[in-house]
Parts: C-alpha cells; sequence; structure tokens
C-alpha cells in the first residue's frame, strides 16, 4: 500500500482517491460527518479503530471531519433512515468484502409451515452472499435517488493481509488530508487538556 501511494497515478491510488472523495465532499457539499458502514460485522473494530484515528489527527483548531461506524445490514433500519432523509451532512463510505464467508448459507423454509405466511417462499434457497449484495446494492441504489453521496472501498477478503492494506490506506490518507487542511495529525492538544483538568480534580492540593 505504502508503494502504491509513492508510485501510483491518481487512477491506481486508493489512498489519493479516498482523500480526494471525502475531503471535495466535505468541502463541496458539505459532508462533514463520514460514515464508514461495514457490510461485515468482523470490520467493526477497523470502523472504531479509524473513529480514533480520524478524531486524534484530524479534529483541531475548529477542522476536522466527525467519523461514524456502522455496521450493515444490523444497523441499516435505523441508520439507513437518517442517511436516506436526514440531514445532507454525511458521506457514507461502504466498506464491502468480496468473499465474505466460504460457506454460502441460504435461506431455509420456515420450520412447521404449511403455507407461505411469511411470503418468503420463492427466496427458498437464495444464499446469504446474494442476499447481501442485493442489500449492499438496493440501500446504495436509494441513497443515490435522493443525490446522497457513497464511496466504497472493496476488499477481495478479510485476512492479515488485506487488513494490513487497508489500515495503512486509512493511516496514509490521513496525513495526506492534515496537510490539505494545514493540520498537524500527529499531537492531541485537546486530549491533554481533559488529562490536566481531571489531575487537577484529583490531586486538589498538588
Amino acid at each position: 500500500m505504502t508503494q502504491r501511494f509513492r508510485e501510483s497515478p491518481v487512477s491506481e491510488n486508493p489512498v489519493l482517491q479516498y482523500v480526494a472523495v471525502s475531503h471535495l465532499a466535505e468541502k463541496k457539499m458539505g459532508a462533514t460527518i463520514r460514515v464508514l458502514s461495514s457490510w461485515s460485522n468482523q470490520l467493526e473494530s477497523v470502523g472504531l479503530w479509524y473513529d480514533q484515528l480520524l478524531s486524534e489527527s484530524l479534529g483541531k483548531n475548529e477542522k476536522g471531519a466527525t467519523p461514524l461506524t456502522t455496521v450493515t445490514t444490523r444497523d441499516l433500519h435505523s441508520r439507513g433512515q437518517q442517511h436516506q432523509d436526514g440531514r445532507r451532512d454525511k458521506i457514507i463510505t461502504n466498506l464491502c468484502v468480496g468473499e465474505s464467508r466460504r460457506d454460502h448459507l441460504g435461506l431455509p423454509p420456515l420450520s412447521g409451515s404449511t403455507g407461505n405466511e411469511d411470503q418468503l417462499d420463492d427466496l427458498i434457497g437464495t444464499t446469504w452472499p446474494s442476499m447481501l449484495a442485493a442489500a449492499t446494492d438496493g440501500t446504495n441504489e436509494a441513497y443515490a435517488s435522493v443525490k446522497r453521496p457513497t464511496a466504497t472501498i472493496h476488499l477481495p477478503q478479510i485476512d492479515e493481509f488485506t487488513i494490513g492494506q487497508l489500515l495503512q490506506m486509512l493511516m496514509l490518507a490521513t496525513v495526506v488530508e492534515g496537510r490539505l487542511v494545514g493540520t498537524n495529525p500527529y499531537g492531541q492538544p485537546g486530549v491533554e487538556a481533559y488529562k490536566k483538568f481531571m489531575m487537577k480534580r484529583l490531586r486538589p492540593d498538588g
């Protein structure tokens, strides 16, 4: 990932592409909230790690987008409503996995059913990857229908090599954006402030 960042043109450079989309959405569309929408619950911790990275690195001098991690389809009903009809202050980046699991579980018949009570009989045998793809595409089509900006990061699979590249991409992108907005991504003055006042209360005689 570091080599691609250093050597690849923008058309093949995921770091610069991610920075460009995120930064322009904030500047041109007012998208100050960055939703990392993970389409795998295995990647939720990556989103929470990125929440800290972006907040601590760029949240200075009254600048910096606000990160938010969601896991879909788990959070889709609640978050989807806000993303579809709420304030136009968000860009939603889908984090998608090409091969989420090896055993392609299929939707089974309803146990003990004598009819089509759940109205899902026509979907019996549909595999989980197919359902997830339909949910992903349908959700993004809905956002596009009301001009809600989205982007997508595709991971071929979840393994150490791929996750390592993703983490490095997000770190490099954060540093590049720090340069764009004139912020030092390595300091944390806001964190030091709360520590100082907390210790003052813990050691009132110090």
